[in-house]
């Protein structure tokens, strides 16, 4: 079998002359692929696996809430904040809804707050048990955000459809248009 070899670089031409010498280097080449490939692994048998417990529950029962402890919860806030609805003034919970609807009317209106209901909020504190449920607990805030959501994605909408507007003009009047929708609940939020 007739074999030329290129001496100057690393690839190897072979020039077989024969139909005979092909099949033989093609099954040769082969053998040699697939040994190259068989490996073996061993484990040391004297070698010791120590089981370790895990740091978490096996039962997922214990690592999720059921649908009747969700149920609870849901329950134990509604009449969290249908009582403070109906709560004396001098009461923690009564006086935490009457302060936060007044907060939320006037950031509504965009007025400065007077002063009494600025040390109103400066005496809630952390005393009152619907901290965070604002929206749940007063109806008022409930509507006034699903108007502002509703209003926001019809300007969205509206400039996203001109289509005489730039990519960049469009994401500078979506972005001042939020930002003009959603002040008096940002100013909310921070008196909060």
């Amino acid at each position: 079998m007739p074999v030329a070899k290129d001496t100057r670089s690393s690839i190897s031409l072979i020039v077989l002359t024969d139909e005979e010498s092909c099949r033989s280097l093609a099954s040769t080449c082969i053998t040699n692929v697939t040994e190259k490939r068989k490996r073996t692994v061993q484990f040391d048998a004297d070698v010791l696996v120590e089981q370790s417990s895990s740091p978490f529950p096996t039962n997922n029962d214990e690592l999720y809430y059921k649908k009747e402890e969700y149920a609870t919860f849901r329950e134990s806030v509604q009449e969290l904040t249908f009582a403070a609805k109906y709560m004396p003034e001098n009461h923690p919970d009564g006086r935490y809804y009457h302060t936060i609807t007044a907060l939320h009317r006037a950031c509504r209106k965009q007025k400065a707050l007077s002063p009494q209901l600025e040390s109103e909020l400066a005496g809630l504190g952390e005393s009152s048990s619907l901290f965070g449920l604002e929206r749940m607990a007063v109806r008022e805030i409930r509507q006034s955000k699903k108007e502002c959501l509703e209003e926001m994605m019809y300007r969205i909408l509206e400039i996203q459809d001109d289509v005489l507007l730039e990519e960049n003009d469009k994401a500078e009047m979506i972005r001042e248009q939020c930002e003009r929708i959603s002040l008096a609940s940002r100013v909310f939020a921070l008196h909060l």
